[in-house]
C-alpha cells in the first residue's frame, strides 16, 4: 500500500496472482468502509512498541543490493506516466447512442495511435475470463479491418460525416462482437499459446506457425490496453509491453472517461504527453460525429 502525503492512496502490485478487478474489488471495499464512518466497538489491542530490526550485511551482499537499487531507479526513470481526466462525457453519452463504451474508446485510441504514427498497429486487450474455473485472460484484438477503415476514414476530407458515422458504429460493432466471443471462451491467443507451450514441453521444435512473420507481427503488442472499472475515479497504471510502444488502463464513468498512458523515455518514437493530447482530440472528434 502506498499512503500519500495529500491523502491519496494506492497500491504497487505484480501482476501475475491477479488481474486488476480483484485489486478494484478490494479497494471499492476500503472506500465503501470509509464512507460509513462506522465507529469501532473494540478497544484497538495494545502492542509492544516497535523496534528496529538491525540487519549484519556483508560487504558483498551491500554491493548487490546497492545494484539492485540502481537498477530499480533506472527502470522508473525510464517510464513516463500520464493521467487523462476527460471531462467533455462519459459512457452514458455514448451508451445513448447505442455504442458499447469500451469499444468505443478501443476505436478513440486506435485513431490516436494512427493519428501519431500514420499506421495501425498491433493492440491487445485484456479480456476477462473469470467466469471459468481457474480462468485469468485471453487476448482481444483491438487492431481489425474495420478499425483501420474507421481511422484512415475519420481524417478522410472527401467523406461525410455520416459516411464517417457508419465507418464509427461498424468498427464498434465488430470490436463488440470480437470482446463477446473472446470473453466467452471463443478467443485463440491463449489456445496457440497452450499448444506452443505442450510442443515446448514435449521436446519438439518450436512449430512453423510461430515462426511465420505474420504471426510474430500480430502478436507484437505496440499497445496494451485493459479498461478496469472502478465506480471510483481510480487511475490503473501498467508499463507498455515493447519497448516502443504505449500501455493504456481506462476507467469510464457516467459523465467522464479516466485512462492513464505509459511510455518509455528512452523511445524517440512514443511520449505519452502526445498520446494524451491525441486522445483528446479523437474524442472530441468521434463526439463530434
Amino acid at each position: 500500500f502506498i499512503l500519500s502525503q495529500d491523502g491519496h492512496i494506492g497500491i504497487n502490485f505484480e501482476h501475475t496472482v491477479a488481474e486488476g478487478p480483484a485489486i478494484i474489488g478490494l479497494f471499492e471495499h476500503v472506500l465503501e468502509f470509509l464512507e460509513k464512518s462506522q465507529e469501532l466497538s473494540m478497544a484497538a489491542a495494545r502492542v509492544k512498541p516497535p523496534q528496529q530490526l538491525c540487519f549484519n550485511i556483508s560487504s558483498g551482499l551491500q554491493e548487490v543490493i546497492n545494484q539492485a537499487v540502481h537498477e530499480a531507479d533506472l527502470a522508473v526513470n525510464n517510464l513516463m506516466l500520464r493521467g487523462l481526466f476527460f471531462k467533455d462525457y462519459g459512457k452514458n453519452l455514448i451508451k445513448e447512442h447505442g455504442l458499447s463504451p469500451d469499444a468505443f474508446i478501443q476505436m478513440a485510441i486506435q485513431l490516436a495511435y494512427y493519428r501519431i504514427h500514420r499506421q495501425p498497429c498491433a493492440t491487445y486487450e485484456a479480456g476477462s475470463l473469470r467466469k471459468f474455473k481457474l480462468g485469468r485472460t485471453d487476448a482481444i484484438y483491438s487492431c481489425s479491418i474495420s478499425s483501420v477503415a474507421f481511422t484512415k476514414g475519420m481524417d478522410d476530407p472527401s467523406l461525410s460525416s455520416r459516411e464517417k458515422m457508419e465507418l464509427l458504429k461498424a468498427a464498434v460493432g465488430s470490436h463488440k462482437k470480437h470482446t463477446d466471443d473472446v470473453v466467452n471462451g471463443k478467443g485463440i491467443d491463449r489456445h496457440l499459446l497452450g499448444l506452443k507451450l505442450m510442443a515446448l514441453e514435449n521436446g519438439m521444435n518450436t512449430p512453423e506457425l510461430f515462426m511465420d512473420l505474420a504471426y510474430k507481427e500480430s502478436t507484437y503488442f505496440k499497445m496494451l490496453t485493459s479498461q478496469v472499472v472502478c465506480k471510483y475515479k481510480a487511475l490503473v497504471f501498467f508499463g507498455p509491453d515493447e519497448q516502443d510502444g504505449y500501455g493504456l488502463c481506462y476507467n469510464p464513468q457516467d459523465d467522464e472517461l479516466i485512462v492513464s498512458i505509459s511510455s518509455f523515455n528512452k523511445c524517440p518514437k512514443t511520449d505519452s504527453d502526445i498520446f494524451l493530447n491525441s486522445l483528446v482530440k479523437s474524442l472530441q472528434d468521434m463526439k463530434t460525429l
